[in-house]
């Protein structure tokens, strides 16, 4: 027997609509359910990198160890240090925690000159970039590459080989657990959005209203970013929420939308913490592309693009990719090779792994404008139905 028999309804003389079908009827009274089926499930991994030797037989005295983790795995972790937010709703809530969590550059607490330290002043959460804060960063492999240039023009003495083998264990993505962002009090684009989500879920909101999307951002007026080299550029990570009781509200009575929840990007909501939540426009029509990587929470990981990723390979890879079995024999010469200059040949059979074994990477994701294709369904003009929630 129908669920509405049993339920009297909130709201009478409504119009029949195409919502009464079967499917919305299981969206109206189960939000949860509808949305945490509504995009096909893939199993996707990060980098995480651990000072534990991983294997011995490699290198006994390797600088770090590689893991490919279920990206799920970085959220909800707990820690008694993260702050509670109360409201009388989720809503007011989120909205707290966006505020707090908000770049002050963005908010306009503080001119784009500002130091670091300034910043850190005149807010809780500071967007610095992964290649200024890991500790393998942009400003070490600079230095590196100053060494061995001073070196090559004026004819000194230098340990190339250990020159060689610091540049090669450098760290181009970190992502850090929310403790760790908590803690520093800076972090980049997903170490924001992930530390907003454990705060979300220590103040009460349940996982399913929550989503850590994985994608780009587009100038205002819809049109994709580029390197200079053609390669896609706009690359991001920020958290959207399910605003509460949207089918009671609103002209039309029946609206239910994810709004986004970005810290330190965005266009018509950046640096905005006053609007309620409630009246706001859904994410996707900012300059957010609804052409996503993936999505995830805590339990559930999303994905339209049938297991090929922009960044497949290179950050990410899925389930079924030959990369995660780490059954990699590197070529004798290149071990060899690996052995003279002192790499840790874990760091190389991963690289070798990525550039010969991955199958979730997009061979043509450095393509111009023009050739870009879609995540799912691989054609240049796409009309694939968006992740729009």
């Amino acid at each position: 027997m129908s669920l509405r028999k049993w339920i009297s309804p909130a709201v009478r003389n409504l119009d029949s609509v195409p919502w009464l079908s079967e499917e919305d009827r299981k969206r109206f009274y189960t939000a949860e359910d509808y949305y945490n089926e509504k995009y096909p499930k893939l199993n996707i991994t990060f980098p995480r990198y651990e000072l534990d030797v991983k294997d011995f037989k490699d290198n006994p005295h390797t600088a770090f160890s590689i893991y490919h983790s279920d990206v799920r795995s970085i959220l909800n972790t707990k820690n008694f240090r993260l702050p509670i937010f109360k409201g009388e709703t989720d809503d007011e809530i989120a909205l707290k925690v966006l505020r707090w969590a908000m770049n002050p550059e963005l908010a306009g607490l503080v001119p784009t000159t500002a130091s670091l330290e300034e910043k850190m002043k005149a807010g809780d959460l500071v967007y610095v970039d992964d290649q200024k804060s890991t500790a393998w960063n942009s400003h070490n492999i600079s230095a590196i590459q100053d060494k061995l240039w001073h070196a090559i023009w004026n004819g000194e003495l230098v340990d190339v080989n250990s020159l060689s083998a610091r540049r090669n264990e450098i760290i181009n993505e970190y992502w850090s657990y929310s403790y760790q962002t908590f803690m520093r009090g800076y972090g980049d684009c997903e170490d924001g959005a992930i530390l907003m989500y454990d705060i979300l879920r220590k103040s009460g909101i349940p996982a399913w209203k929550l989503h850590v999307n994985i994608g780009f951002v587009n100038n205002p007026d819809g049109s994709f970013k580029y390197h200079p080299h053609g390669a896609r550029d706009g690359g991001h990570a920020w958290l959207t929420y399910y605003v509460e009781s949207q089918f009671w509200k609103g002209k039309d009575k029946r609206e239910d939308k994810w709004v986004v929840l970005d810290w330190c990007n965005g266009n018509k909501y950046a640096g905005d913490t006053k609007t309620p939540l409630d009246e706001r426009e859904k994410w996707s029509t900012d300059i957010y592309d609804t052409d996503l990587m993936f999505s995830f929470n805590e339990e559930y990981c999303w994905s339209t693009s049938n297991g090929k990723l922009e960044f497949g390979g290179i950050i990410f890879h899925v389930e079924g990719c030959p990369v995660l079995e780490e059954k990699v024999d590197l070529p004798p010469d290149l071990k060899a090779r690996a052995a003279v200059l002192g790499l840790q040949e874990q760091k190389m059979k991963d690289d070798y792994a990525r550039e010969y074994l991955c199958t979730c990477q997009i061979k043509d994701s450095k393509a111009k404008h023009n050739q870009v294709k879609c995540n799912k369904c691989r054609m240049t003009n796409c009309t694939c139905k968006p992740m729009t929630y």
